[in-house]
């Protein structure tokens, strides 16, 4: 089983050509950028969807001004520099924050895109990360990794030759983070590169980080998850490519196909393709949907209640008082740390955390039944 997803996104806008050539010094330019993101959170209705603009502090890099919008767990950011003109703005989504925009407008990647056409701006991506997840199969990073690195298994790419569609040898840089004797992480190709692979395990990712997406990869008895971050010009290829797709099936052939024409894997022996590269190609021919989008969730709570239950000190304590004490007791105490909170002076920690989280949280979980429903310890 798998299913394919557009996990993160980096738009570009760039002031048009006649506005550019009006511009005569920086002051100009940072009337025209502010002008310009007003007219892209009108488009994408972002003070409906994230809330109020607020000044960002932490801007990508090279970006020196920056907005947020409301009181998120996730970054989203749009940024200019006030003295250079050609780097543009940007905006760019993480992956909690763009699951979160797509759910809320109820939309996919290529809808958004085609909603953001403007005559003030035009628009590209600089990245874009496509992912493919498999669910409940046998392989794993590790087993993948070991292939790769022993040649049993070769990476290739498609490249049109004379018309016809090639297999070329990929020698792509081969990483692997092992822990203990398992690889659940992999990369091939290098990070500069126009396209980098990772392979890697999300179940486990998800389970260590308490992640957005954990009650979704608690279904299922692994999730594997590929992931292309695609750069400089393939970002600005696949720009075009998702302002033609007209439904989610095109999304879906879309994603596959950049896998299969940047990584395919073939078995060194036998020159077929291996497993998960066959299933790609059986889920592109077939007439299934199958992007979905995750549902996205802030999980800090659930990860600070674990830690309150598993590895405070807390449980301990209270174990001291019972088994000193007995029943009664422990039920004072209960009854007195209640108490406490209910009368607690709230810090600006817990005020910001609030600002930050409690929202979202309250999406995530309807109550604490909710939450404590994943209250295990990993």
């Amino acid at each position: 089983m798998l299913k394919t997803s557009i996990d993160e996104l980096t738009v570009v806008l760039q002031a048009t050509v006649s506005e550019k050539m009006t511009l005569e010094n920086n002051a100009d330019w940072q009337k025209l950028a502010n002008e310009i993101i007003v007219e892209f959170e009108k488009t994408a209705d972002l003070k409906n969807i994230f809330g109020e603009r607020v000044k960002e502090t932490s801007c990508p890099q090279g970006y020196t001004n920056g907005f947020c919008y409301g009181q998120h767990s996730f970054y989203f950011c749009i940024a200019y520099n006030e003295s250079s003109y050609n780097m543009g703005i940007i905006v760019k989504f993480s992956a909690q924050s763009l699951a979160y925009y797509l759910k809320k407008t109820n939309q996919q990647v290529y809808s958004f895109l085609q909603t953001l056409k403007s005559d003030k701006y035009e628009f590209r991506l600089s990245r874009c990360d496509v992912d493919v997840d498999f669910m409940n199969e046998k392989f794993t990073p590790t087993q993948i990794f070991n292939d790769l690195k022993t040649e049993k298994v070769l990476v290739f790419y498609q490249k049109n030759q004379k018309n016809k569609l090639i297999f070329v040898r990929k020698h792509a840089k081969l990483q692997g983070f092992a822990i203990n004797r398992d690889v659940p992480t992999v990369y091939v190709g290098s990070i500069a590169s126009d396209c980098q692979l990772r392979i890697y395990d999300k179940k486990l990712e998800q389970i260590q980080q308490n992640g957005s997406k954990l009650a979704w990869v608690l279904q299922f008895d692994s999730v594997i998850r590929f992931e292309v971050a695609l750069k400089h010009d393939l970002a600005h290829n696949i720009t075009d490519l998702l302002l033609k797709v007209k439904n989610d099936k095109q999304l879906n052939d879309l994603v596959l196909s950049v896998f299969l024409q940047k990584f395919y894997f073939k078995r060194a022996r036998t020159d077929k393709a291996t497993l998960y590269t066959k299933k790609m190609q059986k889920a592109l021919k077939g007439d299934q949907e199958y992007l979905l989008g995750h549902v996205n969730a802030d999980n800090d709570l659930l990860q600070r209640f674990k830690y309150l239950l598993f590895s405070s000190g807390t449980i301990s304590t209270l174990y001291k008082i019972l088994a000193v004490y007995g029943y009664d007791d422990l039920d004072q105490a209960l009854e007195y740390i209640k108490n406490f909170v209910q009368n607690w002076n709230v810090n600006d920690d817990c005020r910001f955390w609030l600002q930050k989280h409690a929202d979202d949280t309250a999406e995530t979980f309807d109550d604490f039944a909710n939450l404590k429903q994943y209250l295990k310890e990993n």
